[in-house]
C-alpha cells in the first residue's frame, strides 16, 4: 500500500489564496502537543510505520484551514492526522478564552494552552459495546451503535473526577457551559449514565 501511495500524485491542497488571515501556530508547536504526538508514535511503533498524511491520502483533497475549533483543540488532530498541515486563523483564539479556573485542577506551565492531555491507561481500558457495570440509560443509543462503539471507563472516571474538582473549586462563581467531546456513542452513554447516577 505504501508503494502505491508513493507512486500516486501528491494530494491537491485547497487553500483560500486570497485569505490573508494570520494562521495560529502557537498550539501546534506547544510542548504538550509535541509530547502527545511523540507518545502516540512511540506506542504505535510496533503496529505500522508512520506514513505521512500526504502519502496516505495521495491524490485526495486536503483541508488546510479550519474555522470550527479553538486552535488549541485543533492542534492535536492537525499534528496527529494532518502532519501539522491543518491550520487555524489567529482570531479564533481570541473568540473564546480559556477559563483559568481549570489551572487549579490541571496546572500547566504555559497557562495560555487550553488543552490538557491526561494519561489514563489508553487501550488497556477500552471496551466495545455498552457498559454492564452501570444501568442502561435511554441516551439515544440504538443496539447496533451501542454494540460497535467504544467506551473507556478509566477515562470516564477521570472526566467525572475532573468535573467534580472543577465545580467544587469554583462554587459561587458564574456558571459556565462545559462541553465534553468524545467521538464514541458508548462513551457518551457511559458519561451520561455516570453523571445521572452520581450523588
Amino acid at each position: 500500500m505504501a508503494r502505491l501511495a508513493s507512486a500516486l500524485p501528491q494530494p491537491v491542497i485547497v487553500t483560500a489564496q486570497g485569505d490573508k488571515t494570520m494562521k495560529e501556530e502557537t498550539y501546534l508547536n506547544a510542548k504538550p502537543t509535541k509530547q502527545a504526538v511523540s507518545f502516540l508514535r512511540y506506542k504505535n511503533r510496533d503496529e505500522q510505520p508512520h506514513i505521512s498524511y500526504r502519502k496516505q491520502f495521495s491524490g485526495s483533497l486536503l483541508l488546510s484551514v479550519q474555522y470550527r475549533m479553538h486552535p488549541s483543540i485543533s492542534a492535536f488532530p492537525s499534528a496527529i492526522f494532518y502532519d501539522g498541515l491543518l491550520s487555524s486563523p489567529t482570531f479564533l483564539s481570541e473568540l473564546r478564552l480559556f477559563p483559568h479556573e481549570i489551572n487549579s485542577v490541571l496546572p500547566i506551565e504555559n497557562t495560555s494552552i487550553s488543552v490538557r492531555f491526561v494519561n489514563v491507561g489508553g487501550r488497556n481500558n477500552e471496551r466495545q459495546g455498552q457498559s454492564v457495570s452501570l444501568p442502561r440509560t435511554p441516551v439515544l443509543l440504538n443496539d447496533m451503535s451501542a454494540n460497535s462503539s467504544y467506551r473507556n471507563e478509566a477515562e470516564a472516571h477521570a472526566v467525572i473526577s475532573f468535573l467534580k474538582s472543577f465545580l467544587r473549586n469554583n462554587k459561587g462563581t458564574t456558571p459556565l457551559s462545559i462541553g465534553i467531546v468524545t467521538p464514541y456513542t458508548s462513551q457518551v452513554a457511559l458519561l451520561k449514565s455516570m453523571m445521572a447516577h452520581d450523588s
